[in-house]
């Protein structure tokens, strides 16, 4: 019998994952991508789901609504990061993000940026690069516009072509 920490002692989640993704296909590699409440983001292969191909944390700088007293009391000038509890995400390919190209489009390994739903309300967007082969969370932003759970993400891909093509910001940030 395997222990959520043994799970997460190989790459995978301890905590509960709300969220899936396909990404990939029409001629790409499929790449399952998930998410677990603690922040952990990892991109599994379809017919290898043993263990992750690779997995990173999504962490903000800012604490969640809620904490923010918590953070006054912790020690003053030390760098504090909070891990963002996923409830939703949708991966942007990075043609369907404005100012980037279009590259494989659909594919983790071409994603532009993830945006993420979170437990406090919150949404954020953090741009997606390679390193070595795997993607990699970079800056995280943060919006706060609601006052509950985010249930639910999706893009618009017509919506961010047609920004695109105007010159205009794509939903979430843009």
């Amino acid at each position: 019998r395997r222990s959520a920490a043994a799970g997460s002692a190989r790459g995978g989640h301890a905590h509960p994952v709300y969220c899936l993704e396909l990404t990939g296909g029409g001629g790409a590699a499929q790449t399952l991508v998930s998410a677990s409440t603690d922040g952990v983001v990892c991109t599994w292969n379809p017919e290898q789901l043993a263990e992750p191909t690779d997995s990173f944390r999504l962490r903000s700088p800012n604490p969640p609504a809620g904490m923010e007293r918590e953070a006054e009391m912790a020690e003053e000038g030390a760098a504090q990061e909070y891990p963002i509890a996923v409830s939703s995400f949708a991966v942007a390919g990075a043609g369907d993000s404005p100012g980037t190209p279009q590259a494989g489009k659909g594919t983790v390994a071409a994603a532009g940026y993830l945006a993420v739903g979170s437990e406090s309300g919150a949404v954020y967007k953090s741009p997606l690069h390679l390193r070595a082969g795997a993607p990699v969370a970079g800056a995280v932003r943060e919006y706060r516009a609601h006052f509950g759970l985010v249930t639910a993400l999706d893009f618009n891909r017509a919506h961010a072509r047609r920004a695109a093509a105007a010159g205009g910001r794509a939903a979430v940030g843009g």
